[in-house]
């Protein structure tokens, strides 16, 4: 089972958070990077904070089970869908 792709992934998915400042330029963001266990559907606190807007959450939804990967490993094409859901607030 090979997981480390997924995983690479769900890092990169999760680790690097864009966030537009209120009443700024749209093109302009903030990047913030912090790491964060991962759980099958399990709600992680995030806590990350940028004026009025706070990342409080995610959760990973649909993890792959071992038939998954197993399916991936016969057949590269094979596909899995997972939702990563954030749980944020904007006080503006």
């Amino acid at each position: 089972m090979r997981q480390a792709p997924v995983l690479a992934l769900l890092a990169a998915l999760t680790t690097a958070l864009a966030l537009p400042v209120s009443g700024a330029d749209p093109a302009e963001k903030k990047t913030f990077q912090k790491s964060h266990p991962f759980a099958r559907d399990k709600e992680v606190p995030v806590g990350v904070k940028h004026g009025d807007v706070t990342i409080e959450s995610l959760r990973i939804r649909n993890w792959p089970d071992a038939d998954d990967f197993a399916d991936a490993e016969k057949d590269l094409n094979e596909t899995h869908t997972m939702v990563v859901e954030f749980t944020y607030s904007n006080r503006d």
